[in-house]
């Protein structure tokens, strides 16, 4: 089930827990219901580090031309990007990967401080030609 919960888990609390490459692929619905759930099985102090794609990635996609039929107005895309706007363009992969909640996503940081702003976002990097950007969320208390 592409949605949460994971019943294998059950009560445990985590630490920490690192998602690489997977909320570069999820639309805002999924990113949401992801996000909230693994939000709940950190501990009081616990930190959530996850990558998506960001401005390098949108730069490198229209540089190279990457999946045209995707990706049709690469300025359209930045100025959603800059304005904070979370971005979903889906495509099936495979059966089991379907364009409605799979594809690629752009979060941008903005966005995570207005939603996420009780657990104090922040940009770990932006690494000019990695195309994933690492942020992190914490339950902690400040």
């Amino acid at each position: 089930n592409p949605l949460p919960p994971i019943p294998e888990i059950g009560i445990k609390k985590f630490d920490l827990i690192y998602a690489f490459s997977v909320f570069s692929h999820l639309s805002e619905e999924y990113f949401n219901s992801w996000m909230f759930y693994l939000l709940s099985l950190l501990d009081e102090q616990g930190t959530i580090i996850f990558t998506t794609r960001g401005m390098h990635f949108i730069n490198y996609i229209e540089k190279n031309e990457i999946n045209k039929n995707i990706f049709k107005n690469y300025e359209d895309i930045k100025i959603k990007y800059n304005s904070g706007q979370f971005q979903f363009f889906g495509h099936k992969r495979s059966d089991e990967l379907d364009g409605s909640w799979y594809g690629e996503a752009f979060i941008p940081f903005p966005y995570l401080e207005e939603k996420y702003r009780a657990y104090k976002p922040r940009l770990i990097n932006d690494i000019h030609g990695v195309d994933q950007t690492v942020f992190a969320l914490t339950k902690k208390k400040y």
